[in-house]
């Protein structure tokens, strides 16, 4: 985009608008048309001022975040959320993700210049990644034509010593949900980095936890690896697996940030090569950067089979294609089958020990 980023701010907080409005103004990359408050119409309030990018505080009064997102599905305009982490305000954020928010944004902490200077220049890459985003209508499509079955694999997911790394960003809280819906409660073990915030990560685990056959949870430290469960990395640390008499366990840390992402999916991938060898299935989703390229390369050497999702199914094919290009996925595959493909890994490599 050669024009400058058109910023819509939409908040019913004063502060938090000024704060935005205020903070954005230098930016020669962005242009904040307008800073408004939740009353009237909120879609004829976006026909009027045609923004690139839509900042939306998950604390509006007049309308849920994910019904105004079903409402503006059709513009296919990215929505970046603005949040607080506080328990109501991220369950809606998750909402409106669920309903096609692009991303999530933490407001500033109580006070604190540091924290609020943070806040803008994460507001300023998110807007930016935001404006790229390919918003189709993969939210109703998503489950069309699938060829995996839940009942598909259980006869031979019994075997050991296996286990499904999982790395994603933008558009990935999507991505992994359709993926484990497809899945018996007896698949192997799996561990998955995601990139969002701290505070987040507990609730998107207790969220897919009542809705799929598997286990899911937020990643602690000793946490063991075991047929039918999911760890999902906190946000804002790493996990990588770890060998622990003679178990495979996961360790949360959190260091200088890897690839600036926190959790890293490098980190994750490049244990889950050292510690499981071929006996791993390595997927690339939906995301910005090159987080995960090098760590599937890892795995691939290792002799795991290794996939990134497609361009056409991806919100952001950045990360998918690092990996692709990078020679650790073997092949990209749309959403819709990447369950598929998992299993056929698994199938193949069934009677292997671990």
């Amino acid at each position: 985009m050669t024009r400058p980023v058109r910023a819509l701010i939409i908040s019913d907080a004063l502060l938090l608008r000024e704060s935005l409005v205020q903070g954005l103004a230098t930016e020669v990359q962005i242009q904040v048309v307008a800073g408004i408050n939740s009353s009237g119409s909120i879609v004829e309030k976006v026909m009027k001022w045609q923004p690139d990018v839509l900042l939306l505080d998950a604390k509006i009064k007049h309308i849920r975040p994910d019904a105004l997102l079903r409402q503006l599905r059709s513009r296919r305009l990215p929505v970046v959320m603005v949040s607080a982490l506080q328990e109501k305000e991220m369950a809606d954020t998750l909402d409106a993700v669920e309903a096609g928010a692009v991303d999530i944004a933490v407001k500033s902490g109580a006070n604190g210049i540091k924290k609020e200077k943070e806040m803008l220049t994460a507001m300023k890459n998110k807007i930016m990644i935001a404006a790229c985003a390919r918003i189709s209508d993969r939210l109703d499509k998503r489950r069309d034509d699938r060829k995996c079955k839940p009942d598909e694999g259980k006869a031979m997911l019994k075997c050991t010593g296996k286990v499904i790394a999982i790395g994603a960003a933008n558009g990935g809280m999507t991505a992994i949900h359709v993926i484990l819906e497809d899945f018996p409660a007896n698949m192997p073990g799996m561990v998955i980095a995601q990139h969002m915030p701290a505070g987040f990560t507990r609730l998107f685990a207790e969220r897919l936890n009542k809705r799929v056959a598997l286990q899911v949870k937020e990643a602690e430290s000793g946490d063991r690896i075991t047929a039918g469960r999911v760890l999902i990395a906190p946000g804002g640390k790493h996990m990588r697996v770890i060998r622990q008499g003679g178990q495979h366990r996961v360790s949360i840390f959190t260091p200088a940030v890897a690839n600036g992402c926190c959790p890293s999916i490098d980190v994750l991938f490049k244990s889950v090569a050292e510690n499981y060898g071929p006996h791993a299935v390595g997927v690339i989703l939906t995301g910005v950067g090159r987080d995960g390229a090098e760590g599937m390369k890892w795995m691939r050497d290792k002799g795991a089979n290794c996939i990134a999702q497609d361009q056409a199914t991806s919100l952001d094919f950045s990360m998918p294609q690092a990996a692709y290009a990078g020679g650790g996925a073997k092949r990209l595959v749309s959403l819709p089958n990447i369950s598929a493909a998992i299993i056929g890994f698994l199938k193949h490599r069934g009677q292997t020990g671990g």
